[in-house]
């Protein structure tokens, strides 16, 4: 989620993230496109299953601190990230086109021809090739949105929500996973652009609309592996970052930045100009953070394979600058050491330190380890059985959504 200052308490700041996403389950919404309702998503109320003490009660919030519902459906639908402006007006990136033009390799047929293409032209060409396993109409069906809610009464409800901006349904579009206002403006971050939005006329709606830059997310990959922001950096430059659908582009000043299989962090003046690739190497980077003293981190899943999900210290590139690269290495080591394997272990992270690991083995349960050859018969295999079209997954997800 994408947070600047402002006036907002930090109360407020934490229970409207924690308030606004959708409880309502996926058997609620059709696959069809809702009718367009000003400022819904759906122009039937979506029956409320709970109570709000009920939606709240596996909540936790820090001492002194309140935890209340701020929106829910049908103002807010499939939120992704979240921003406030000058104002105290909540903007909200929602996704729409998941599954339905934002595909994943583990189900389609083109696994081999993705590895292959360096841009987004040539994706865009690939998706030409496989016209008849989903033609092109497909991918331009739904939009991403933009949607932007307020509190005009004071009660600390929703009273009032509308589009800000849509017509992100390009076949090239991802997911609009990241938003921030700044300046009285708004950017976007949906694969293949990040975008600079503007109402100038004040009624709520973005009239003017430029692509900072195109470039980014060159593969299909794997689904939420997505261009990511935003941060405003203690350099007063804008920090996102993307997945492993990589990038190639070129920068205002006409430099080339291409990376074919590497997520990203990239920084960015305010408009657009002196584009820097940061750090690579990072399998599926989310949002960044900085904390009080300049540093930054992310967070990256994992591959698959046995290892885990990861805060990442994203200290290369700034540790260089900063002269202090021994001690940021230091640290990094410092947590693989026994006692830093030790200090994990006791706050209950499982350590990878084998004798560590034996050590506090009663804190974690015993995982029976296998591969994908072992149990599936290898990659193929279970891509025919469980995401191939009409395959497991498909089953699963169809019996949810009647």
């Amino acid at each position: 989620m994408s947070f600047r200052k402002s006036t907002l308490s930090s109360a407020f700041l934490r229970f409207a993230c924690l308030g606004i996403f959708s409880i309502v389950p996926v058997s609620a919404l059709t696959d069809e496109a809702p009718a367009k309702t000003e400022g819904t998503a759906n122009p039937q109320a979506v029956p409320s299953l709970e109570e709000e003490k009920a939606i709240l009660a596996n909540v936790k919030a820090p001492e002194g601190m309140v935890t209340k519902l701020f929106a829910r459906e049908p103002d807010v639908q499939d939120p992704t990230a979240i921003t406030f402006d000058e104002q105290n007006r909540l903007y909200i990136a929602e996704t729409h086109r998941f599954e339905r033009g934002i595909e994943d390799n583990r189900r389609n047929p083109w696994v081999a021809d993705d590895y292959k293409i360096e841009s987004t032209a040539d994706r865009l060409a690939m998706y030409k090739k496989y016209e008849k396993h989903k033609p092109l109409s497909y991918f331009t069906k739904y939009s991403e949105k933009i949607r932007v809610i307020e509190d005009r009464n004071g009660d600390g409800k929703c009273d009032h929500a509308t589009i800000y901006a849509e017509g992100f349904n390009d076949p090239l579009d991802g997911t609009a996973a990241g938003v921030m206002a700044l300046d009285g403006k708004i950017y976007l971050a949906c694969i293949p652009h990040v975008w600079l939005l503007e109402d100038t006329d004040g009624d709520l709606k973005s009239d003017k609309r430029e692509s900072l830059q195109e470039g980014y997310g060159i593969s299909v990959s794997l689904s939420g592996h997505d261009l990511n922001g935003f941060a405003l950096g203690p350099d007063n430059r804008i920090w996102f970052t993307i997945g492993d659908r990589a990038y190639n582009l070129k920068t205002k000043d006409g430099r080339h930045l291409y990376n074919q299989y590497e997520g990203a962090v990239f920084r960015m003046e305010r408009d657009g100009s002196g584009l820097e690739v940061v750090h690579t190497g990072l399998r599926n980077p989310k949002e960044i953070a900085f904390d009080r003293y300049g540093n930054l981190f992310s967070v990256d899943n994992e591959a698959d394979m046995q290892d885990m999900a990861r805060v990442v210290a994203v200290v290369e590139g700034n540790a260089k600058r900063k002269g202090n690269l021994e001690v940021a290495q230091a640290y990094l080591e410092y947590l693989y050491s026994d006692i830093g394997q030790e200090i994990a272990a006791k706050n209950y992270y499982r350590p990878a330190n084998p004798a560590i690991a034996a050590k506090y083995a009663s804190q974690f349960p015993q995982l029976k380890l296998f591969t994908i050859n072992d149990v599936f018969g290898g990659w193929a295999s279970a891509n025919a059985a469980h995401f191939a079209d009409g395959a497991s997954f498909d089953r699963i997800y169809a019996t949810d959504r009647r």
